[in-house]
């Protein structure tokens, strides 16, 4: 279960399906970053400057209460918040992926439409009032209030992107600026966990585990 901006819940249903989707592409995409020793940005300054391990780590630590009625909700703090934000940041680069894909590549099938479909699906069911785009429509800014839609269901604000605002500011000031903004004084005390490569090859396998229901050998990680 998970603290969110509608009441403490587990995600069920599209909006389940759509976030699994969207974390098993995150994963892929952080193997990548492992594999080509390269940096991926997902623009989530808290979770871009982990280590890839951290990344799966976190990834984990954050999709398992999201998913598992039986798990209890953890408490607020930035680095878990900007862990959720990056599963959103994600379905962005998704669509953006998909739309692309669509225009410029000969081989992409008319109606190739996955990722926009699934966020169609999760709103419809969410019951969400508005104007919203068909699966077909690949104007991305119209995506991007779709995708910011379907996030303010689990996280009400972005207050995790402050954390870099308030570090050189004296001790009285800063809590003075989270007191006005309703941010708690330990928010972002969170640090990132120790994570070696065999703690990341665990976090992998259960993170596959928990979204697809079956656990992959974890051998063939590297």
């Amino acid at each position: 279960m998970w603290h969110t901006a509608n009441g403490t819940r587990t995600l069920t249903g599209a909006e389940s399906r759509l976030i699994c989707e969207t974390a098993g592409e995150l994963v892929d995409a952080i193997r990548a970053e492992k594999s080509e020793a390269s940096s991926v940005q997902f623009g989530i300054p808290l979770f871009d400057q982990l280590t890839w391990q951290q990344q799966l780590v976190m990834l984990f630590k954050v999709l398992r209460p999201l998913l598992t009625a039986s798990v209890g909700p953890p408490k607020a703090t930035a680095l878990l918040d900007a862990t959720v934000g990056a599963i959103y940041a994600q379905m962005h680069v998704g669509v953006e992926c998909e739309i692309d894909m669509e225009q410029t590549s000969p081989e992409s099938e008319e109606g190739d439409t996955e990722r926009r479909q699934e966020i169609i699906e999760a709103i419809r069911e969410h019951g969400a009032e508005g104007n919203w785009p068909y699966p077909e429509c690949v104007v991305m800014e119209t995506w991007e209030l779709a995708i910011l839609e379907v996030q303010g269901w689990v996280l009400a604000d972005e207050d995790w992107q402050m954390d870099g605002l308030t570090l050189d500011l004296p001790p009285d000031k800063s809590r003075e600026i989270k007191q006005f903004m309703g941010i708690r004084d330990d928010y972002f005390t969170d640090v990132p966990p120790d994570a070696s490569d065999q703690q990341a090859r665990v976090a992998w396998a259960d993170i596959l585990e928990l979204i697809n229901g079956q656990r992959p050998d974890e051998a063939v990680f590297d």
